[in-house]
């Protein structure tokens, strides 16, 4: 009887094995694809927003494709937005902050406290910003895309600089993606308020 259930147990060993080797291959297959699609910076998610066209916009944009100038109104819609959400990580709001995302960006994150841990991490002067400067924005043929390139001056003293992407939602812009947030050179000046 015992050497019986010796080889059961043996059975049931190699069975729970070979899921596990199933299963890790299905995860460095499902990474490795996710890794393929990833954007450089943690802000930008993994997934394919639904407003994918984001990303054919911010080639064109690169590459002085179809996107045009924001109106004077458009931009400063844009700018409403990028400070409040600036506002809120200065605050330590980080649940508020979250409210200015699309739907899509705000479903990449499980909690608010793994949200404050990525811009804390990855973008401290934007998460504890002093000034903030807004330089061009930029919008998609179709309306509903703009681009606002930012640059903020820490409270540690560094400047850096993003640009944020924007969705209409509705009625309203939401922030769809950051890019960039690296630190400025020195030469290149403090972060201005914008006007």
């Amino acid at each position: 009887m015992q050497r019986r259930f010796r080889w059961e147990l043996v059975g049931l060993s190699l069975c729970l094995m070979f899921a596990a080797g199933v299963l890790w291959r299905w995860q460095s297959y499902v990474a490795a694809r996710s890794a393929a699609r990833a954007p450089a910076h943690p802000y930008s998610s993994t997934a394919t927003p639904p407003s994918a066209g984001i990303y054919q916009f911010t080639g064109e944009i690169q590459s002085g494709g179809p996107g045009r100038s924001a109106t004077p109104s458009q931009r400063r819609a844009a700018i409403s937005v990028i400070r409040a959400q600036l506002d809120a990580f200065r605050s330590g709001d980080y649940a508020r902050a979250m409210r200015y995302q699309s739907g899509w960006l705000r479903g990449n994150y499980p909690s608010t406290d793994d949200f404050r841990r990525m811009i804390t991490r990855g973008y401290p002067e934007f998460a504890h910003y002093e000034e903030a400067a807004f330089g061009d924005a930029r919008v998609a043929e179709h309306g509903n895309l703009m681009n606002v390139v930012v640059t903020v001056l820490g409270s540690n003293g560094h400047s850096a600089r993003a640009t944020y992407y924007l969705v209409k939602e509705g009625n309203h812009l939401r922030i769809t993606g950051v890019s960039g947030g690296a630190r400025v050179s020195p030469s290149h000046g403090r972060a201005r308020r914008a006007p």
